[in-house]
C-alpha cells in the first residue's frame, strides 16, 4: 500500500515534468523525417491496408462481420492494437532507453513508463478520432456506446502503465526477457481476434479463451 501511495506521489510531484517529457518523446520519434508527424498516421495506414488487401482481395476472406464492413471491423481493432503493441514492447524497453533519467538525474522509476505511455497515447487518440470519422464517412454515426470509449481508454493506459513498471524493470536485469516479449507480441496479435471472427472458430475451449 505505501509503495502504491509512493508511485502516486511521484506521479503528483513530477506532474509538469511527465507532460514535457511526454512531448519530447513524441517530437523525438518522428524528428528528422521530412513529413514528420504524418508518419504516425502513415504507418498504421499502410499496416492496416496490408492486411485489408491480404484478407478482402488476396485470401478473399474479408466478408462482412456482423452486419459491418471488414475494413470497418479491422481498423476497429488495428487501431487499439497499435498503441498496446508499442506499450508491450516500448513499455518493457523504457528504463533501458531512459537509464540516463535515472542514472544521472535521480528521476523517480515509476513515472518513466506513464510519459512513455501518454506520448503514445496522444497518437492513439488522434487515431481513433479519424476512425470515428472514417465510420461517419461510411454512415455510421456516433450512439451512446461510444461514452464507454474514455472508460476503457483509461483502464488501457493504467493497465499499460502498470505493464511498463513491471516490464521495464524485468526487461532492464535481463535483455532475454525484452527478446521474450517481442517475440511473443507478434504471437498474441495473430491470436487476438483482431484479424479474424473469434466466434467463427469451432473449438469451443479455444473460443471462450480468446473472448
Amino acid at each position: 500500500m505505501n509503495t502504491i501511495k509512493e508511485i502516486l506521489k511521484d506521479h503528483y510531484d513530477y506532474r509538469k515534468q511527465l507532460f514535457k517529457l511526454a512531448k519530447t518523446e513524441i517530437i523525438k520519434t518522428y524528428k528528422g523525417a521530412a513529413l514528420g508527424w504524418s508518419w504516425a498516421i502513415i504507418r498504421p495506414a499502410i499496416q492496416i491496408f496490408v492486411f485489408w488487401f491480404a484478407f478482402s482481395i488476396g485470401l478473399r476472406h474479408g466478408k462482412p462481420v456482423e452486419g459491418y464492413p471488414f475494413f470497418l471491423w479491422l481498423i476497429a481493432g488495428m487501431i487499439p492494437w497499435f498503441y498496446m503493441k508499442d506499450m508491450i514492447q516500448g513499455g518493457s524497453a523504457c528504463l533501458r532507453r531512459h537509464t540516463h533519467l535515472v542514472t544521472k538525474i535521480k528521476f523517480p522509476i515509476s513515472t518513466i513508463p506513464t510519459f512513455v505511455s501518454m506520448s503514445l497515447f496522444v497518437v492513439h487518440i488522434a487515431l481513433l478520432v479519424i476512425v470515428i470519422l472514417i465510420y461517419m464517412g461510411f454512415g455510421y454515426m456516433p450512439d451512446i456506446y461510444y461514452l464507454q470509449l474514455p472508460f476503457y481508454m483509461m483502464l488501457m493506459f493504467f493497465f499499460f502503465n502498470a505493464w511498463g513498471l513491471f516490464a521495464g524493470v524485468l526487461s532492464a536485469m535481463s535483455r532475454d526477457f525484452l527478446n521474450l516479449v517481442k517475440a511473443l507480441t507478434t504471437a498474441l496479435f495473430w491470436m487476438s481476434g483482431i484479424l479474424y471472427n473469434v466466434n467463427t472458430i469451432n473449438i469451443g475451449w479455444l473460443r471462450k479463451v480468446l473472448l
